[in-house]
């Protein structure tokens, strides 16, 4: 199967995201300025090409050598290339949101994604239910740029876990903020708060390098991924002034978008869900390349009255952590999208389980001598009480 190219590739970016090398080509300068939101600060020479993105407007030969695997996902009689349909259970016709070819595995493989470059493809933010629950986003940026860029942005995410084991290093959903030179990671699960207690954290003078996705290496550095904070419930009620803020810089069309949210929701903050820059919403935050981490948190919801915070068993946290991870990435990255083009692999069963031995090594040895805590968070205790406890334990 071929894949022909409609109109060349003039332009270029490349990124180096930790040890991940990407070279981004397409036939849209917008498309790049775009991809720029996300990796701008990783623009530079690349130390090795691991990943391809081609955006543009291509199409393919011989679809009688396509494979149904159901739903949205076909593949290539040879099996190494994988084609997402962007219509659920439709024939497909040659039309596609992006083709993968390579195989994710390989330590000697360039893996390619090819995007369609359509302006008519609707966001995979605007206006939609988020992944998380009934959380409603609304990016404060321009949809188009935002729609292609951040569903690139999704499915180089997906590939770069893989990537990063080979390397020492691996995804953690996390936060993590710097106290002084102290790194500290603090993980818990969805809708727990930990996006609110990182930006509490950072209003009060710690640095930030991320609220949902760090890079860790097993050397127990943690390192900033570009991702857009996703501001909910908890601080928006908690914090009126910086939500009045955000509105304020949003366009009128956005504004009326929200406010019809606002109407369905009557009113209520806690189903909304905002994607932010993370200096839309504090100025003067510092920006954390890296930072050793010497303390590990558990966030942890409670029917109680009272904040509790205790020493915990390195073993003990730093296993839940890994659990917790596993569980959560197999969702997000190994049962959907493009490990499907891998399913009739053989040894697809030893890779996975290589990528998961490798990463339960790498936490370990990365945070086997951190300071560990659990933090008991009453439900309607307020985030700023939380980070001051937290602050006052860690310093």
């Amino acid at each position: 199967m071929e894949i022909i190219m409609e109109k060349p590739l003039l332009y270029e970016n490349s990124y180096q995201i930790n040890d991940i090398g990407i070279i981004v080509r397409s036939s849209d300068k917008t498309v790049l300025s775009s991809m720029n939101m996300y990796y701008g600060a990783f623009s530079s020479e690349i130390k090795s090409r691991n990943i391809e993105v081609h955006i543009g407007e291509f199409r393919i030969r011989k679809l009688d050598e396509i494979i149904s695997l159901g739903n949205r996902y076909f593949l290539n009689s040879d099996k190494n290339m994988l084609i997402v349909n962007p219509t659920a259970f439709a024939k497909f016709n040659g039309n596609f949101r992006f083709i993968l070819t390579g195989d994710i595995f390989s330590k000697d493989e360039c893996i390619k994604l090819y995007f369609q470059n359509s302006k008519k493809r609707p966001s995979n933010f605007v206006g939609t239910l988020s992944h998380i629950l009934d959380k409603i986003i609304w990016p404060n940026f321009n949809p188009e740029y935002v729609g292609r860029a951040g569903m690139i942005n999704y499915d180089l995410e997906t590939l770069i876990y893989f990537l990063l084991p080979r390397y020492g290093k691996t995804f953690l959903h996390a936060g993590g903020v710097s106290v002084g030179n102290d790194g500290v990671l603090i993980f818990g699960y969805p809708n727990v708060g930990k996006t609110s207690i990182v930006l509490e954290l950072c209003r009060k003078g710690c640095g930030f390098l991320g609220d949902d996705l760090v890079i860790l290496s097993e050397d127990g550095f943690m390192f900033f991924y570009p991702k857009f904070i996703q501001i909910e419930g908890f601080f928006i009620k908690g914090n009126p002034e910086i939500f009045a803020k955000i509105k304020k810089n949003m366009s009128l069309k956005q504004r009326l978008i929200l406010n019809y949210m606002f109407k369905i929701y009557s009113g209520r903050l806690d189903k909304i869900g905002i994607l932010q820059n993370i200096r839309a919403v504090i100025n003067d935050v510092e920006l954390k390349k890296n930072c050793k981490v010497n303390h590990l948190v558990q966030l942890i919801r409670f029917p109680g009255k009272n904040i509790k915070i205790k020493k915990i068993d390195s073993d003990i946290l730093i296993r839940k952590l890994y659990l917790q991870l596993i569980n959560e990435f197999k969702h997000r990255y190994i049962y959907e999208g493009c490990i499907l083009a891998m399913q009739e692999n053989e040894k697809i069963e030893e890779n996975l389980l290589e990528v998961e031995l490798n990463i339960k090594r790498i936490i370990r040895r990365a945070l086997m001598e951190s300071a560990c805590y659990e933090m008991l968070i009453p439900e309607t205790v307020k985030m700023n009480e939380v980070s001051e406890k937290l602050l006052k334990t860690l310093q």
